[in-house]
């Protein structure tokens, strides 16, 4: 039987948020800041992923220890994400309160300065200097996108809607990382949830 302790598969879990600095040693590792937010593209092994710096844009590698996957907050196709790059005390009722490193909704514009918002279950206007904007990753990632493929170990049989049975020697295209142990994955027109210690990490034939 499963687990009860799968997280559900969102299009927002391959968001991490950065646990500690991380000074690259290489050109091709990305340097991270303790509370930035990172966009995992893809696994590169046991111990490194490959993703893009939400804050500036620029990608590389980076140890998976130095992350963890966060669920974003659900927004509209209006509203923007933001995080805060400082803390904000409010001084009236109607402001929005929030911490440095917290994720905000800004949901309209008030004027060039201030914006409205929600965060932590609060909603309220906050000064738009305090925050700044999630850039996009450059790799846009869709449930299409072939992360990677494994190939099934022992066979599995889905105990919930949003899970993938599969029998063993069968591939597997992944679309998406739910964290270092669940993927999202296709057979044919099925798709699913599965737990990748049920399955082994192949090469993507060119």
């Amino acid at each position: 039987m499963m687990s009860s302790d799968m997280p559900e598969p969102s299009t927002n879990q391959s968001t991490a948020k950065v646990l500690f600095n991380f000074t690259p040693g290489v050109p091709a590792e990305l340097e991270l800041l303790a509370g930035d937010f990172v966009e995992v593209e893809k696994i590169v092994d046991d111990f490194w992923y490959f993703g893009t710096n939400l804050k500036d844009g620029t990608q590389g590698q980076f140890p998976k220890d130095f992350v963890t996957f966060i669920q974003l907050p659900t927004t509209k196709p209006s509203e923007k994400l933001l995080f805060a790059l400082d803390s904000f005390f409010p001084e009236t009722s109607e402001d929005l309160p929030f911490e440095k490193g917290d994720i905000i909704v800004m949901e309209s514009k008030i004027d060039e300065s201030w914006v409205m918002g929600r965060c932590n279950n609060q909603r309220g206007m906050f000064p738009l200097n305090y925050t700044m904007e999630f850039r996009k990753s450059t790799k846009l990632k869709s449930r299409n996108e072939v992360l990677s493929q494994v190939q099934a170990t022992m066979s599995l049989t889905a105990q919930l809607d949003n899970e993938l049975s599969f029998k063993a020697g069968e591939i597997i295209d992944v679309c998406k990382y739910v964290d270092d142990a669940w993927a999202e994955g296709r057979i044919g027109d099925r798709t699913g949830v599965f737990p990748l210690s049920f399955t082994t990490k192949i090469s993507i034939n060119s």
